[in-house]
C-alpha cells in the first residue's frame, strides 16, 4: 500500500512539474491569501465574520443560544445592515451560539475524534481498515479545514459527519483485533 501511495505521489510531481501545463504559477496561487480576499465567496463573507466576531465579544462566554434564525434576529437588532443569514464558518457559528464553552467543547469533541481514529488506523491487522479509516480520517479532515468558510457541520452535512464518525469508531472495531493462525480467525 505505501508503494501504490508513493508511486501516486511521484506520478502526480512529475505532471505537475511539467512546463507546459504552467502547474507553479497555478498552485503557487492557492497559497496566496490575497487569491482568497478576492474571491467573491470570501469577500462577500468579511463582512458578516466581521460583524459574527463582534457580536461574539458582548456574549463570549455562553453566546446568544442556538437556532438558525437567531444570528439574523440579533444583527437586525443590533443595526447591522446586509449580513449573511449565519456567520458561514463553522467556529465563529459556535462561538456566536454557544460561546467559548461550545467552541471548546466541539474542538474537544474533533480531537478525540481524530486520536480514536489514529489508534484505529495504528492498530488495524487489515489493510482493507486501513484504507477506510484513512479516507474517514482524510475526509474529517478536510471537512474542518472547509469549515472556516462554511457551516458543513450543519444540517445534512452534519449528520453524514456524525454517520462517517460512528462508523469510524464502532463498526470498523472488529477489523481491529481479528487475525488469522492457522487458518482460522481469532478475536
Amino acid at each position: 500500500m505505501s508503494f501504490v501511495l508513493g508511486l501516486v505521489i511521484l506520478l502526480c510531481f512529475i505532471h505537475a512539474s511539467n512546463p507546459h501545463m504552467n502547474y507553479k504559477r497555478k498552485y503557487l496561487q492557492v497559497f496566496s491569501l490575497s487569491t482568497y480576499l478576492r474571491s467573491d465567496g470570501v469577500g462577500n463573507r468579511m463582512p458578516t465574520w466581521k460583524a459574527s466576531y463582534e457580536m461574539w465579544k458582548q456574549k463570549p462566554i455562553l453566546g446568544y443560544g442556538y437556532g438558525w434564525k437567531k444570528f439574523t434576529k440579533v444583527w437586525q437588532e443590533k443595526g447591522y445592515k446586509d449580513l449573511l443569514t449565519n456567520p458561514h464558518n463553522l467556529f465563529l457559528s459556535l462561538l456566536f451560539e454557544s460561546g467559548v464553552y461550545g467552541l471548546i467543547s466541539f474542538m474537544l469533541f474533533i480531537v478525540v475524534v481524530f486520536v480514536s481514529l489514529f489508534k484505529k488506523y495504528r492498530r488495524a491487522v487489515s489493510d482493507d481498515y486501513k484504507l477506510v479509516l484513512l479516507g474517514i480520517l482524510i475526509l474529517l479532515g478536510s471537512t474542518a479545514v472547509s469549515s472556516f468558510s462554511v457551516s458543513t457541520w450543519a444540517g445534512s452535512h452534519g449528520k453524514l459527519m456524525m454517520v462517517i464518525i460512528a462508523l469510524g469508531l464502532c463498526k470498523l472495531e472488529e477489523g481491529l483485533s481479528r487475525t488469522v493462525v492457522g487458518g482460522e480467525r481469532v478475536s
